[in-house]
């Protein structure tokens, strides 16, 4: 049709899978979702099409017009994914509450300068990082 359409993309998980990404294309759901709340909403979606995506190397979802989206049902099993939910949520603050020191890393140069600091810590044993490539000479 030519005309442009609005999308968002939402992160859902549950105990089987730590992201599953769903794209919304109606515009009901769009709106609906500016209100859903991190390991605090609970979604069930039904009708979901369900493809590969070769940028993120996993199984992805898409709406579509007989797709049904329930926020928080009254199910046993959602109330169990909203308990897990908010495990998952403590874990995440206590391993995201001790990280110290910068928390920006912008140049090649700087994570090599804070590498003697690494090693002054032996007992980190994972980090999380945030980034993208911006160039890669795969040539050289």
């Amino acid at each position: 049709t030519g005309e442009p359409m609005r999308c968002r993309q939402a992160c859902l998980f549950d105990e089987s899978c730590s992201a599953f990404y769903i794209t919304l294309w109606s515009d009901d759901f769009i709106d609906m979702s500016a209100n859903w709340q991190p390991r605090s909403t609970i979604v069930m979606a039904s009708s979901i099409r369900v493809s590969y995506n070769d940028f993120r190397h996993s199984m992805v979802g898409s709406t579509g017009r007989q797709t049904l989206i329930v926020i928080n049902p009254y199910t046993r099993e959602a109330h169990h994914l909203y308990r897990y939910a908010q495990s998952a949520a403590d874990e995440d603050e206590i391993i995201l509450g001790n990280i110290e020191g910068d928390a920006m890393v912008t140049t090649v140069l700087e994570v090599k300068k804070k590498r003697s600091i690494i090693h002054d810590f032996p007992v980190l044993e994972r980090c999380i990082i945030y980034g993208y490539i911006t160039y890669w000479d795969i040539d050289n």
